[in-house]
């Protein structure tokens, strides 16, 4: 249910948040910042969570990456 709440219904919202950036500009920045941070967060806690794993898997590092990567473009693109 956690992961499910977490991964999924984080993501549709992303999602809906970004379709809604489309139709109203004057939102567009705010919507853009507050994704960009919470991706960027994401990735942060993932970087951090490296120590008490004692390691990384391979596909922690692709969603490091995407993560780091969605964020990056969402922040510049404000």
């Amino acid at each position: 249910n956690e992961v499910r709440a977490v991964y999924g219904g984080f993501g549709l919202m992303m999602f809906g948040a970004l379709m809604y950036a489309l139709q109203q500009t004057d939102y567009r920045p705010g919507i853009l910042l507050c994704m960009g941070l919470a991706l960027v967060g994401m990735a942060l806690g993932r970087v951090i969570s490296v120590i008490p794993d004692r390691g990384i898997s391979p596909m922690m590092i692709v969603v490091l990456i995407s993560e780091m990567a969605g964020g990056g473009v969402l922040l510049l693109a404000i």
